[in-house]
């Protein structure tokens, strides 16, 4: 006879084995029926959208909902300008994204395009100081910091594999948090006396236009962060199966 439980986020067989004694005891065996089957843990799943693919909406509604908690100005019409040259990247569970980015490809070798970066008000940052390959990051949200570092170790093994190597960004000068994910977890370095504004963007806190702080990352640097989050996630990154930067250039050649 068995029966089956569920504990802890996972189903588990019990078999009950009649043990030959006076006292009618019995032996009670525990064994793990399916690993993954109905595991909370194990009902997120990773993805990649290239540009243009994807649920780009609801990666932007979620992004734009912990935006407006901080800042007013956000602009759909703005932030979407740059959805035809961007990646996402998500972790969803249950259906909800629970960690969103967008990495903005500024340079494919001779092909440029265009990044939110380039319309903000800049000081002494010359943005055409790139390498081969080189991107812009943004649209970061997390629900919880595992998650964060779930989804970023995703995100530079992808930077990795496509050789990007040139990846810059920036975070409110005045967000405490963010500014240690980035320059602590994520490697990233600071460009020094480099901030810059978006015109009409305001710290709902501080009732003033928001300064972020310009920072950036290598190849070298991306490696090591790639390398530093693989042991904090329990999904392995798999070569190959994600889609390719060449690949998306290639088809936007024969389009």
């Amino acid at each position: 006879m068995s029966k089956t439980y569920y504990f802890r986020d996972s189903l588990i067989q019990i078999e009950i084995i009649p043990k030959a004694t006076k006292h009618k005891t019995f032996l009670y065996l525990a064994t793990p029926l399916e690993q993954n089957y109905n595991s909370k843990e194990n009902m997120e799943s990773f993805e990649i959208w290239k540009p243009l693919e994807g649920d780009v909406e609801g990666v932007r509604k979620t992004f734009k909902h912990r935006m407006q908690k901080l800042y007013d100005g956000w602009k759909d019409e703005f932030d979407s300008q740059w959805d035809k040259n961007s990646f996402l990247f998500v972790l969803k569970k249950n259906g909800e994204y629970i960690a969103t980015c967008r990495i903005i490809i500024k340079r494919y070798h001779n092909i440029i395009f265009q990044v939110p970066m380039e319309n903000a008000s800049i000081q002494s940052y010359d943005l055409s100081e790139y390498f081969d390959i080189c991107a812009e990051g943004g649209m970061v949200s997390f629900k919880d910091l595992k998650s964060f570092r779930k989804l970023m170790y995703c995100v530079a093994s992808w930077a990795y594999e496509n050789e990007v190597d040139y990846l810059f960004t920036c975070y409110d000068i005045c967000n405490t948090l963010i500014r240690r994910l980035y320059v602590d977890t994520l490697n990233f370095e600071k460009v020094e006396n480099v901030q810059l504004i978006y015109g009409g963007f305001s710290s709902k806190k501080y009732k003033k236009e928001v300064k972020w702080q310009v920072v950036r990352s290598d190849k070298e640097h991306g490696r090591s962060t790639m390398d530093k989050l693989t042991d904090e996630s329990d999904f392995t990154y798999e070569t190959g199966k994600y889609p390719r930067l060449n690949d998306w250039i290639k088809e936007r050649k024969t389009d």
